[in-house]
């Protein structure tokens, strides 16, 4: 189990500029383009009791639409929005499907990444 596990939350900059937002990733993978996204969040809390990315994605998906911090300045966690988990060796991106999560590490790593 990893010692440092924190997360970012990135949600899509200009929703009326954006015609895939809040879309599924079948619909969305063709016109993805992670400039589109900016940080709206992220942790200073650890994640390092969760034992793999999707019970933290799980955790996560749940705070951000249960027990949403009273400072959060985005929407709630929705479809389309991208969480970036880092562990102590590696950044993970996954998109938020209508069900579940996608991952999409390969994609955003192949791009510039603005925070």
């Amino acid at each position: 189990m990893e010692k440092n596990v924190f997360y970012k939350i990135y949600q899509v900059n200009d929703i009326a500029k954006c015609d895939y937002a809040f879309m599924s990733w079948g619909f969305a993978k063709d016109k993805f383009n992670f400039g589109d996204y900016g940080c709206v969040y992220k942790s200073n809390s650890n994640l390092y009791d969760c034992k793999d990315n999707l019970s933290r994605l799980e955790r996560i998906f749940y705070i951000f639409n249960m027990e949403i911090p009273f400072w959060f300045v985005g929407h709630s966690l929705s479809v389309s929005d991208i969480v970036q988990i880092s562990t102590d060796d590696c950044d993970s991106f996954y998109y938020c499907d209508s069900i579940g999560w996608e991952d999409i590490t390969n994609i955003v790593k192949g791009g510039d990444i603005h925070d």
